[in-house]
């Protein structure tokens, strides 16, 4: 029924994709995705003594992504447009590519009025990462206390993912030392 999660917890997203759906259990009767959520919940503790279902960075940052799934035109009062389910997807995809330390700093997520989805890292320097993920493009900027700012656009984030993880991984190990 689930699949094999035993190697690698970034599999947790499959897991949670894959059964997202309500379905039927072995009494015929429907269950709803907050039982899911238990189900795997105690499937995972089951695997892993101390996986923390509620408290997970990673299943913390899908849901507030999920939540975007629900604005409609104007949700912002000034002619904004929804989330695409690009940018969602995009977004999904790129934070299933992030190390826990990576997923555990993000200091922000929101929704942009042109449809797409910033992450923002913050170190205890006020050293800044904001990402903006669109559906056919990127943009991020890194403002580092004693650096010029960078600011990189770009059309294939996933061309660009090992330069833009490794600005994340820069900051945040500033933020753990």
């Amino acid at each position: 029924m689930f699949p094999d999660v035993t190697n690698d917890d970034v599999n947790i997203f499959d897991v949670l994709t894959s059964i997202s759906q309500p379905f039927i259990n072995s009494q015929n009767s429907r269950m709803n995705t907050n039982s899911i959520g238990y189900f795997v919940s105690d499937y995972m503790t089951v695997i892993h003594d101390n996986f923390d279902f509620v408290n997970n960075p990673f299943l913390h940052t899908l849901s507030k992504i999920n939540e975007y799934k629900s604005l409609n035109e104007n949700w912002d009062g000034y002619g904004s447009i929804p989330v695409t389910k690009k940018s969602e997807q995009n977004t999904i995809t790129f934070i299933t590519n992030l190390d826990d330390v990576s997923i555990e700093n993000i200091s922000d997520i929101f929704p942009n009025p042109h449809g797409t989805i910033t992450l923002e890292w913050e170190n205890k320097l006020c050293e800044k990462i904001s990402l903006e993920i669109g559906s056919n493009s990127y943009s991020y900027f890194v403002k580092y206390s004693n650096k010029t700012p960078k600011f990189v656009d770009g059309t294939d984030i996933f061309s660009s993912i090992t330069e833009i993880t490794s600005e994340i991984n820069s900051l945040v190990s500033k933020e753990v030392s």
